[in-house]
Order: structure tokens, then sequence, then C-alpha cells
């Protein structure tokens, strides 16, 4: 609502070529959309526990990991490693407490989680992937040789 007062205080300011205000509605809007589609995957409950759980700064410490988790598997990508190996285990492992980190160790978290995961192919155009398909594979892989399987 304050983004709309916004916009409407600069029209009626006769404010030309100040496109913030709309700019604001149009994020607004897209983050009440990205809102929305996770409650496909999680209960309001589960979202709410993860803003709790989550500071800005565990936040962006945890996506500071992710991206390093990212980068290094793509390294080990591309010397040839096998996520079989002990390297993609490592791996593995890491990927493995960086869920954790964000579950909480919740086991319901965990599977709505793991049933956003599986369902990829429906993911709107505007979520942003944390990793490559390549990586994705490569890190699915390891977690089964890590688990013994």
């Amino acid at each position: 609502m304050r983004a709309i007062e916004l916009a409407e205080q600069a029209v009626a300011s006769g404010r030309k070529n100040d496109w913030e205000p709309f700019r604001k509605i149009i994020e607004v809007i897209q983050v009440q959309t990205r809102k929305d589609w996770m409650k496909k995957y999680f209960s309001q409950e589960q979202l709410d526990d993860i803003r709790e759980r989550l500071s800005p700064e565990i936040k962006a410490e945890s996506d500071r990991a992710w991206a390093e988790l990212a980068r290094d598997t793509e390294e080990a990508l591309a010397r040839g490693e096998t996520p079989e190996g002990k390297t993609g285990r490592e791996l593995a492992q890491r990927r493995q407490e960086l869920v954790e980190q964000f579950t909480g160790g919740d086991p319901g978290l965990r599977q709505s989680l793991k049933k956003l995961y599986q369902d990829r192919a429906n993911w709107p155009a505007s979520f942003r992937k944390p990793f490559s398909d390549a990586v994705d594979i490569f890190l699915q892989q390891a977690a089964k040789a890590l688990a013994g399987g």
C-alpha cells in the first residue's frame, strides 16, 4: 500500500521521469508472487519459521556458502571428479549441512524442500536457481554415494 501511495504522490506532484515509486510497486508484486508460489510447497507455519530463524545476516552467510558450494562443484566437474569420489562426498556433506541449516533439522521442512526440488520443471522463470543443472545432478549423485547408495 505504501508503494502505491508514493506512486500517487509522484503523479500528483507532476514529477515526470520519477519511476522509482512504480518500480517499487512492481517489486512488491513480484515478491508477493514468489511468496504465493512457495505456498505450494511450504505451509505458512514453515515459511514463518524460516523467516524467524534466517536473519538477514544468516541468509547472507547461507547465500555465500551455497555460492561457494556451487563454484567448488563446478571446479570439481571441470577437473573430472566423480560424485562417488572423495571430493564428491565432501561436497555432498557440505550440501547436507547447508540443507540442515535451512531446515533447522525439521523433517517436515526437509520434506517440503525435497518436494520443491522435485518440481523444478514448474518453477517460475523469475525464481533464481541456486546452481546449474550439472551441479545439481552431481550433488544428487554425490549425496547418494555419501549415504552408501
